[in-house]
């Protein structure tokens, strides 16, 4: 005959779970630990979309201030073409030009 255990399977596997089951305060660190690496990635992410959203702007102003560049020195060169015209230049006249005599 065989002889029988006086703990039951149930008993037994509640010894067991107690027996390899963290400590309270190992859970309580590593829950820390996880959440504190979680406040630092999404610092990281605010802190990296704030340097994107920065140097997106600073674009723009340099994009800006490089189409008023490109502005002023097309008026420039237009006042530059204008002022090489002199006043008193006659316009030529319409219509046919006159016939000439040449002498040979």
């Amino acid at each position: 005959m065989h002889a029988t255990s006086s703990i039951s399977v149930a008993d037994n596997a509640k010894l067991l779970m107690h027996a390899t089951a963290p400590a309270p305060a190992t859970v309580v660190a590593a829950t820390t630990v996880v959440a504190a690496a979680a406040t630092a990635a999404a610092t990281t992410i605010v802190a990296a979309a704030a340097v994107a959203a920065a140097a997106a702007a600073a674009a723009s102003v340099a994009a800006a201030s490089a189409a008023a560049t490109a502005a002023a020195t097309a008026a420039a060169a237009a006042a530059a073409v204008a002022a090489d015209v002199p006043a008193t230049q006659t316009p030529t006249p319409a219509g046919p030009t006159p016939a000439r005599t040449v002498a040979f």
